[in-house]
């Protein structure tokens, strides 16, 4: 939905998007009924509105991977009376333990072991490199080349990236690409990664991959 929403700001469709996203809720009305309706799908209907007047999508705050730290400190607050503050300050506090805690360089996070076959390394399923986060089974780009991350691995002071390389099967726009699942393992340095905006998994097991 983003890559589609972001294509309709390029082409200043606001108005061909309000159309779409309340048709597919009255089509979704008609099809499950209102018993699997939340709260969050009316922010749908506010996206076209948002798009006209910024000539952008604002989410990062209310989703992917950031509403985690806000709803974190959240789920502590019990005193309704001043909840946004309380959550914000604590949210505030959490974030600057966060950057006591930076390594301008990045390193490995979470629980470690040894690289089988390889002295002195070390991998781990997370790892962090000059402020950006991968993950086991994020896909990340290293130049024109497709690989779904398998290991994160720290050998002396170099991170590397462990994949399983991605075949290229077709283009689908000029930012996403079919690609295949390949069989062979290839080790990058995680210093010229870029991670993927988005991937899905597709019936027949292929990737669809919106790159930078």
């Amino acid at each position: 939905m983003i890559s589609c929403c972001l294509l309709f700001a390029r082409a200043g469709c606001g108005g061909e998007l309000d159309v779409a996203m309340a048709s597919h809720l009255r089509f979704h009305l008609a099809a499950y009924g209102d018993q699997h309706i939340r709260p969050k799908h009316h922010w749908l209907l506010d996206v076209p509105g948002q798009l006209r007047r910024d000539r952008l999508l604002l989410d990062a705050f209310i989703i992917e991977r950031i509403h985690l730290r806000i709803k974190a400190a959240a789920e502590k607050v019990r005193k309704t009376t001043s909840f946004e503050r309380s959550v914000l300050s604590t949210s505030v506090t959490m974030h600057l333990n966060t950057l006591e805690q930076f390594c301008p360089h990045g390193g490995l996070l979470g629980r470690t072991a040894p690289m089988p076959g390889v002295d002195g390394a070390i991998v781990a399923d997370q790892m962090e490199v000059v402020g950006v986060r991968f993950c086991v089974g994020d896909i990340v780009f290293f130049g024109e080349f497709a690989g779904a991350l398998a290991a994160c691995c720290l050998e002396g002071d170099c991170l590397f990236a462990v994949v399983r390389e991605l075949a290229k099967t077709r283009d689908v726009t000029s930012t996403a690409s079919v690609y295949a699942m390949g069989d062979t393992l290839a080790v990058w340095q995680a210093l010229s990664c870029t991670p993927a905006i988005a991937s899905r998994e597709r019936p027949d097991g292929s990737l669809l991959v919106v790159r930078r």
